[in-house]
């Protein structure tokens, strides 16, 4: 009899034990040991998506730019700290569930090709202290936090790819240069500089933390292509000593009704470029020293 009282406490509790388990997978939004991330991908319903790929302890982007370090550290410290502020009231459940049915964020997070959690993030709630999130294979969303941090997070789950883009253009040490070549629309103000020229190392110390001002995209007011269609007015490439290269071609902007160029045919202060097939807005300032020897 005891032997048989014994198989049945062992089974009940492991039974007690799966249930709990299974339960408390349902209601474990955060994840541990983030640094064995490598792959986010997120992907609303629009559908918009955007991959960040961990390769060699920096982030980037599939296209090849680099992600915004500010804003991958804050997506890595939500998934490290949002913990459950409160569960859903039934009437608030069936609307949030019926919301986040058309609107929502698929959150797919991996290691080394693992999917680690699926999460899925809705809206925010009516006070922006907290956002609706609910797990794959579940039914049951809730009110996400931060613990001691007052706000929303489902901004930090951003489907817009420029809004991760690191807005640098160059960053390169001076030794890392073999050559650059600017070709310029007026021929004498061409040149070009290699890495054994008297000149070289001072030149080319100009390309670190040169930045554009946003990432641009098609509008009913603005179409990439017209830019395009432009001359170029000058171009820039860059031979690393590790064989890599950069290309930037620069076009006019057209002066706007404000600022100091308002009565101008072109903007004096600011230049359009394609860098990385990405056209972006560039102030001429952080030109200044690399169009002219």
């Amino acid at each position: 009899m005891k032997i048989k009282f014994s198989i049945t406490l062992l089974i009940s509790f492991l039974i007690y034990s799966c249930n709990n388990e299974k339960i408390s997978d349902k209601r474990n939004f955060s994840v541990e040991q983030i640094e064995n991330i490598n792959y986010i991908e997120l992907k609303n319903k629009t559908p918009k998506e955007v991959k960040l790929y961990k390769k060699n302890e920096k982030w980037e982007l599939e296209n090849g730019f680099s992600v915004n370090e500010d804003l991958i550290k804050y997506l890595l410290e939500t998934l490290s700290d949002m913990k459950i502020k409160r569960p859903l009231t039934k009437s608030e459940k069936n609307n949030i569930l019926k919301r986040m049915s058309t609107q929502r964020t698929q959150v797919k997070i991996y290691s080394d090709k693992k999917i680690l959690k699926t999460i899925y993030v809705g809206g925010d709630t009516q006070d922006q202290l907290g956002t609706y999130m609910i797990l794959d294979n579940s039914s049951e969303p809730y009110v996400l936090e931060i613990p001691g941090f007052k706000g929303y997070l489902s901004s930090r789950f951003s489907c817009e790819i420029n809004d991760w883009k690191e807005k640098t253009i160059f960053n390169y040490k001076k030794g890392e240069i073999e050559k650059i070549s600017v070709k310029n629309k007026d021929i004498e103000k061409s040149f070009e500089i290699n890495s054994s020229d008297s000149i070289s190392n001072i030149y080319f110390s100009n390309f670190e933390n040169i930045n554009c001002e946003k990432f641009l995209k098609n509008n009913n007011q603005f179409s990439i292509q017209e830019i395009l269609d432009r001359e170029v007015i000058f171009e820039i490439n860059i031979n690393l000593k590790n064989g890599n290269t950069s290309n930037l071609k620069a076009f006019e902007k057209k002066s706007s009704e404000k600022g100091r160029s308002k009565n101008k045919k072109f903007d004096t202060e600011r230049f359009y470029a394609l860098f990385k097939n990405e056209l972006i807005l560039v102030q001429y300032n952080q030109f200044e020293n690399i169009l002219n020897l």
